[in-house]
């Protein structure tokens, strides 16, 4: 879509005049609801990039807390399963209706479909057990699919879209855009359609339950984690336009394996050291 680019509305950058909170570029003002890179590679901070500031911490839940790797881009984190996870207070900012959430994950091992007994992996959730309060959770399962799912408060019934059948290999990235709200629900692993759409999912919300990486809790004392890494999560609640995506490629883009537009780069557009930065 980046031919069209130059036809989507370009948002202002805002001054430092219109509050703290709207200054620059990535302002929840302007259609960030927040962007955890993972690249602190050190301590117990997950900070967010945008002017929301609504950074997380890693917490230990009762085995040990998630650790720092080397990402897809930069570094990420490393969770192990039953262990910790990365709690984000709520914020206005986390109440969309509609936009896009992305995040990059790799597997803590080769997810096929051929072990009926694997669990759920959650990836990112924001949800109160049982409760119909536009909560989400994005999470992997199998039969080797990735799930988007929305307890919705309009009707008090589950909105769910998924990937197409899949393997997860161990150790290798991958990405996932979760689409929500008026213009329907959809679920892209790596960019490619999931299974099915939905035309209108509603928003997300549920100001009663904070946002966790990693993570899904029923409760204070139950609750199941990721196994694997990640790497980075950004919510937006508008689509970005060509040149913004360009200047903040999510993390789990392989661009050079996609496109060949700069000769300088052996016929590569990437941005990794191997080619200069």
């Amino acid at each position: 879509h980046w031919g069209a680019g130059d036809a989507v509305a370009q948002q202002a950058v805002l001054s430092g005049t219109d509050g703290e909170s709207c200054y620059g570029l990535l302002s929840p003002c302007i259609g960030y609801a927040g962007w955890w890179r993972l690249d602190e590679g050190r301590g117990a901070v997950a900070a967010d990039a945008s002017t929301g500031k609504l950074s997380g911490l890693l917490r230990d839940l009762g085995v040990s807390a998630p650790g720092w790797i080397a990402g897809r881009r930069g570094t990420g984190l490393w969770f192990e399963d039953d262990a910790g996870d990365v709690g984000i207070p709520d914020g206005a900012s986390l109440s969309m209706a509609g936009g896009v959430l992305e995040v990059s994950f790799e597997s803590g091992e080769d997810l096929t479909g051929s072990d009926p007994t694997a669990g759920v992996m959650p990836l990112v959730s924001k949800a109160g057990y049982q409760t119909f309060n536009d909560g989400f959770v994005i999470n992997l399962s199998n039969p080797t699919r990735a799930g988007f799912i929305i307890a919705a408060s309009s009707d008090g019934q589950q909105k769910a879209v998924h990937s197409a059948a899949s393997t997860w290999d161990a150790g290798a990235w991958y990405g996932l855009n979760a689409l929500f709200g008026d213009g329907g629900m959809e679920l892209l692993t790596d960019g490619a359609p999931g299974l099915a759409a939905l035309p209108y999912s509603g928003g997300i919300s549920d100001p009663a339950a904070p946002l966790t990486l990693g993570s899904y809790h029923y409760d204070g004392d139950t609750w199941v984690t990721h196994w694997g890494g990640l790497d980075e999560v950004r919510f937006m609640s508008r689509a970005l336009a060509a040149d913004e995506l360009l200047q903040y490629p999510p993390a789990a883009w392989t661009i050079g394996a996609q496109v060949g537009c700069v000769p300088a780069c052996d016929g590569k557009l990437c941005g990794d050291d191997s080619c200069g930065g």
